[in-house]
This record gives C-alpha cells, structure tokens and sequence, in this order.
C-alpha cells in the first residue's frame, strides 16, 4: 500500500474532512493498519540506524529523555574534529545501549535526509501546508516515561511505525507559540487528559501547543513525528521589514533623533507604519512572500524547533 499522497497519508479520512474539521483546531486520531506503513523504517532497521551512529550526523544531535529529564548528552558521545575541520560527534555505543535498556526514549531529528522514504513524506506535507518540514524518529523502550508533558511550536503529524505507544492530550493548549520565542507556558498539572493507543499504521495529529505526553506500552516503540512549521503572520512583518529598507524614508532617522526633528515620536511611528502598510499591501510583495515560503518549504526547518518540556 504505502504512502504516495496526503490523501493516503491521511486514510481513510477524507483530507477535506481533515482539514475543513480538524487542521489547527483540535487533535485527531486515524486508525490505519502495517499496510499504510510499508516501507517505512521499522524498529530492526532503526536499531541499524543507532548502530551507525547515522542521527549523530544531522546538524541537530539526537536528545535522550528518562522520566520526563534530559539525559546529559555530554556522558554519550565524543566531540572530535572532521579532516575538513567540521565539529562532528561520535556516539559511545555501549553507552547509548545501556542507557535504552534502561528505558530511555532517544528523539533522532531530521532523519528524511538519511531515509529516502522518510524524504517523500516530508514532501507531502510541505507541499500541502507550504511549510518547512522535518521527520523525527522516535524510539521508546516501554514502562518509562520519556518526555514530560510538553507542547510543540510546530504542527505534528504522528505516524507509528511499530509497537505500541500510550498517548495523552491534555485539555491545554498555548496559543500561536512560536519555536525560540516568547516565553514557554508551563504545564497545569490538574487539567483532564483524553487518552488513546497507537500501532502500527496509525496517525496522530497534534495542533500546535497542545500539550501531551506519551508511554509505550511494549517492549520497544517506534514512530516518526512530521513536523511542520508554517508559515505565520511574525514571519510576513519580518519579511515586510527586510523588504522595506528599499525605500528611503523608512531609512530615515526617527522622528526627533532626525537633524532637524519637525514630528513627535507618536506621528513618525504613525507615518512608518502607514509606510509599511503600503509597501506589504502590494501584489508584487504578496506574490514574492508566497514564493519564499514555498522555496524554504523544500529546505527543511531554518533553524531547530526545539520541544518545549516541562522542568523537573
């Protein structure tokens, strides 16, 4: 069977349901089954990749979580220096194993660059939603928790590749978060959950800031988590600002710091505004934003879109 579309990505719900209902409003669960998975990474050829060393090659590290902490990284890989003189790590494998069969949870970021097959369905969704995507495998040994309650800046799409894995979405929500930005909600503890089992085939949609946790249930779980940071409205302003220092009088000094300042600090922020009110609302500029988006659409995430845990 396999997944060539996002149609087939979202089966057997409709991706007009999906989208009219569910798309940045609330969490969705669709059931699938090992057909919808064929081809994909499975725990064998994951245990393959860890053997490798293969997720210690992207520019973002793997993260470890035990109990809902970060594992220190610095006690797991070596940090040497490449013939070429690139700073690169090299993961202690005994280490790592040992550390996993103690239930740890190993987060592997941006693995389509190394999984072809993981490449195609970073694809669907970028083009669908024009935006910058990424797919993190996440392994999990069971009984452990191994994130704690945390939400993500950036859509998430689930899929579970192997085994089984508890999942809870709490009754929270940070509004509009932005990865790197603005300042973390912290979890409430005392707000309802709404639990829900995945296996293999399944698919997990998770809106922006929604909080969640996970648990696998077997021995060893395995799932890739799509994650796709679209486009926002911060992006268009600072894109319009970038834009803007084409035009000389947004160039000028500001009201009474100019030479000879004839305007109060209020009108001259009102004139720049206005300003740029008329650049941003030109076809051209629409046009050339819409572009952008759709070129780092197909470049992966500009800068990591780091999960935001809750502190223990």
């Amino acid at each position: 069977m396999g997944i060539e579309s996002m149609a087939d990505l979202l089966a057997p719900r409709s991706r007009e349901s999906f989208f009219r209902q569910s798309y940045g409003e609330s969490f969705a669960c669709i059931r699938g089954g090992p057909a919808k998975t064929a081809g994909l990474p499975t725990l064998e050829r994951f245990r393959e990749l860890l053997h490798r060393g293969i997720p210690w090659r992207s520019r973002r590290p793997p993260e470890i979580y035990f109990d809902g902490c970060r594992v220190d990284p610095e006690n797991l890989s070596l940090r040497f220096t490449t013939m070429d003189g690139w700073d690169a790590l090299a993961p202690l494998q005994d280490c790592i194993a040992e550390v996993l069969r103690g239930g740890c949870t190993i987060v592997s970021y941006g693995m389509q660059d190394y999984v072809p097959e993981l490449e195609g369905l970073c694809d669907l969704v970028a083009d669908q939603l024009v935006a910058e995507t990424e797919a993190h495998l996440v392994y999990s040994r069971g009984g452990v928790a191994g994130l704690a309650p945390h939400y993500d800046s950036t859509e998430v799409f689930v899929l579970h590749l192997g085994g089984e894995k508890r999942w809870r979405i709490w009754d929270q929500r940070a509004p509009n978060p932005i990865g790197g930005r603005g300042v973390a909600e912290p979890h409430e503890a005392g707000r309802g959950s709404q639990e829900l089992t995945l296996r293999d085939g399944d698919l997990l949609y998770l809106p922006r800031g929604t909080f969640h946790d996970a648990l696998a249930l077997s021995d060893e779980s395995l799932h890739v988590s799509l994650v796709a940071r679209v486009p926002t409205c911060h992006d268009f302003l600072e894109f319009l600002i970038e834009r803007s220092l084409a035009f000389e009088d947004v160039r000028a000094y500001f009201g009474s710091f100019a030479p000879a300042a004839s305007e109060s600090a209020e009108v001259a922020a009102g004139n720049t505004l206005r300003k740029l009110v008329d650049i941003g609302l030109t076809a051209e500029l629409m046009q050339e934003f819409e572009q952008v988006c759709r070129t780092r659409a197909r470049r992966r995430l500009q800068a990591p879109a780091p999960l935001v845990a809750a502190v223990r």
